[in-house]
């Protein structure tokens, strides 16, 4: 079965501290070991999203495919996990959300440097992917505002590519398949 993520950035509302916003970030994820379904979740500190601006936040869900998407809505908010929810909710300004596929390659969250391309027109998608190298997921769905590819390795194309900056604020590897 391929292996989802769905994808929400976000931003803390102006009056809200950045170190409580991003302790309770990492408190939330730490309260999702269990969903049935949920392979890997990482939050990332970004820079540079050209189609989200006020973005500083993005979360991946990595889940086992649509069934557990539905589970992970439900689960995420609920329970345990309701109160975390609801106050970090309460404290961000906004958000936006976006389903992944992985593609090609292994799930990978590091620091550092991904791109966010769609495929050129006119080139097909075996083309696209003879020139990607590294783990690479795909919209699905067109769900979310993000450009059709995310690319952890190389991209050897000229036009189109974004370059965006991410820091790993914490990555639970412990599901991790």
């Amino acid at each position: 079965m391929p292996k989802l993520a769905y994808v929400f950035w976000h931003w803390p509302r102006a009056d809200s501290e950045v170190d409580a916003y991003e302790a309770g970030l990492l408190g939330f994820h730490s309260r999702l070991a269990g969903i049935p379904g949920l392979v890997a979740s990482v939050t990332f500190r970004v820079e540079g999203l050209p189609w989200q601006s006020e973005a500083r936040y993005e979360d991946w869900y990595v889940i086992d495919g649509f069934d557990a998407l539905g589970v992970l809505n439900t689960s995420a908010v609920s329970g345990s996990r309701q109160d975390p929810h609801e106050q970090l909710a309460a404290a961000a300004a906004g958000g936006a959300g976006g389903l992944m596929k992985l593609a090609q390659g292994d799930i990978s969250f590091e620091s550092g440097v991904v791109r966010w391309l769609t495929k050129p027109s006119g080139m097909t998608y075996g083309a696209l992917t003879e020139c990607l190298n590294g783990s690479v997921w795909q919209r699905q769905l067109v769900l979310g505002p993000q450009p059709e590819f995310c690319v952890s390795g190389d991209v050897d194309l000229a036009d189109g590519v974004h370059t965006c900056v991410r820091q790993v604020l914490s990555v639970d590897r412990s599901r991790t398949a």
